[in-house]
């Protein structure tokens, strides 16, 4: 610069030599005028290899070969002269930027520096100076330390999330805890209030009997409560053992095969007493059912039925009607068949408020007639379980006042045997009389399984505990059975093979005996070659009633099992089954 000249001056010669020095390359440019002038370079690789030229073409030609792709445009944009011009004054001396040069074949990061030399006398920036310096270990230390640091705030927000979610979990497994505790509670609440209540009415009408046992009216009366409350009280535990095993997922299924008038008929014959009682009428139909034989779990579907169609018969009114439909509604690519149940009532019916609580365990609606009917709050739950256990769906219609609608699909397999043509049927059942249309063996099977009679038959009674033998007896004798007893099984098998073959018509065969228990003297009894080994019709009584048990009493070889306490009209049904044929 020329001594006398009246531009200010930023940079001088001994600061220009000073920022060679610091720098790589040094250039020296007149933004006015586009004038380029090397000052010093360090490198081999140079901004240009032009002494001078106009810095405009040099800019360009460097961006084309040097500067990595990404970075041109950002190149081109703040080193050029209108952007220098527009940025470089007395206040901003300078500026900076960052990017990314070709060097030795690999791009290293560089940084560009813009420095005001000196002014034009009209304010503008003039001349400046521009130094290259190598930054790229630098800024490849800060983009590893950017990195880890992004990675550990990615890891802080992954422990803090992780730590959400922990405290999440304990929160719902402690919301869970305290559930399952209220659950707890309130299950040992409700049935200590619903074994109780039973237990109350056995105990109190039992003291009231002995007051009164010179009076045959009233000690009858106090009979019949405890029967009442037993049966009551059976239910109940029933129920709880059942919800029990459903919880733990120890639920087994038979696959065994079923009619459908079979099916019916338990439902009939279980109900009859209660639909008499109250004076309703229960329609029973089959319609256009081409698979009358299925494979299933007897028990279970019965269960299923027995408490829907039963509820209908507790929650309707005196002179009620009740249907339960049975219908086929197709059939899967694998065999299986779909059948629909559909149970409905013109009974009280439940609100729309109460139908999403109707499947919770001890539910029951608070509403007068509702409230009244006594139950174990526990059937509709285990229903709702079995339908899905057995893979099927259940939907339910209500409304106040005008009844229920119930129905169920299942999924069953076509037995192989048996009638597989379509039928429809019905049958009724009124407070006086049972009618039917085609389905006329129901009611056969209904006239004798009601018979009362068992004369001309004689029964090996096999039980171990005196106040049940005591008990059988009265009643199989009352019926005009003839009985003989024995104290175990080893006994039991002595008396058969004692007699002729044909000498007993049948055996009721008590399980858990000392010396020889039911399962094996039923098994030495099958075993023992006798002409009429295989034929005797054995059925089990006992208190292990589970499906596990039947399925056991049924592979040693006998014919039935019957649950104790045992339901009487239970008992005849299946001793009239099984002896039938002999007489």
């Amino acid at each position: 610069m020329e001594k006398g000249q009246q531009q200010k001056t930023f940079v001088d010669e001994a600061v220009l030599t000073a920022l060679n020095k610091l720098f790589l390359d040094t250039y020296y440019i007149n933004l006015l005028t586009d004038e380029c002038q090397m000052v010093g370079t360090n490198c081999e690789e140079k901004f240009t290899e032009k002494e001078r030229g106009a810095y405009d073409r040099i800019l360009a030609d460097y961006i084309k070969v040097a500067v990595h792709p990404d970075d041109r445009e950002m190149v081109g944009r703040m080193a050029s002269r209108p952007y220098a011009l527009a940025h470089l004054s007395s206040f901003v001396p300078s500026y900076s930027f960052i990017y990314r040069r070709l060097c030795g074949g690999k791009y290293l990061w560089y940084r560009m520096n813009l420095i005001l030399s000196s002014m034009a006398e009209d304010g503008r920036a003039e001349y400046a100076v521009i130094a290259f310096m190598d930054v790229d270990e630098e800024t490849r230390r800060e983009a590893a330390y950017q990195k880890k640091l992004e990675q550990t705030n990615r890891d802080l927000m992954a422990s803090l999330e992780q730590e959400s979610r922990y405290k999440e979990a304990l929160k719902k497994a402690y919301d869970t805890a305290m559930q399952a505790n209220k659950a707890k509670s309130d299950f040992l609440s409700n049935m200590s209030h619903d074994i109780r209540t039973p237990m109350n009415g056995i105990i109190g009408m039992t003291a009231i009997a002995l007051e009164n046992i010179g009076n045959t009216a009233k000690a009858k009366e106090c009979l019949v409560k405890i029967e009442m409350a037993s049966a009551y009280l059976l239910q109940l535990i029933n129920d709880v053992l059942d919800m029990s095993k459903i919880e733990a997922g120890n639920v087994m299924f038979a696959q065994e095969e079923l009619a459908l008038a079979d099916l019916t008929e338990s439902v009939i014959v279980l109900l009859q007493p209660q639909i008499r009682e109250k004076g309703h009428s229960l329609t029973v139909r089959v319609n256009q059912v081409q698979h009358q034989n299925i494979v299933t779990d007897e028990l279970r579907l019965s269960q299923i039925l027995i408490n829907l169609v039963g509820n209908a018969v507790k929650y309707t009114p005196e002179g009620g009607e009740i249907s339960l439909v049975i219908s086929e509604k197709g059939e899967e690519e694998d065999g299986r068949i779909w059948l629909e149940f559909v149970i409905s009532d013109n009974g009280i019916g439940m609100s729309e408020e109460f139908l999403p609580k109707l499947f919770e365990v001890f539910t029951q609606e608070d509403a007068g007639a509702r409230t009244q009917a006594r139950g174990s709050g526990l059937g509709m739950a285990i229903v709702q379980n079995l339908v899905a256990m057995m893979q099927g769906t259940i939907q339910v219609e209500s409304e106040q006042g005008k009844g229920s609608v119930f129905t169920v699909c299942l999924p069953f397999m076509p037995a192989e045997t048996g009638q597989q043509e379509t039928e429809s049927w019905e049958f009724y059942v009124d407070g006086e009389s049972d009618s039917w249309e085609t389905g006329e063996r129901i009611l056969k099977r209904l006239n004798y399984a009601d018979s009362d009679s068992l004369a001309g038959f004689r029964i090996l009674l096999v039980e171990d505990n005196e106040l049940n033998m005591e008990i059988m007896l009265e009643i199989l004798q009352e019926k005009e059975a003839t009985v003989e007893t024995a104290e175990n099984g080893q006994v039991a098998v002595d008396k058969f093979l004692a007699n002729e073959p044909g000498y007993y018509d049948l055996v009721l065969m008590d399980i858990k005996m000392p010396k020889l228990n039911g399962y094996e003297a039923a098994e030495q009894i099958r075993a023992s070659g006798r002409e009429d080994a295989q034929d005797i019709p054995i059925i089990a009584l006992s208190a292990d009633a589970f499906l596990e048990d039947v399925q056991k009493s049924l592979a040693v070889g006998m014919n039935s099992h019957v649950a104790k306490p045992v339901d009487f009209s239970i008992l005849n049904r299946e001793i009239r089954k099984y002896i039938r044929e002999n007489k």
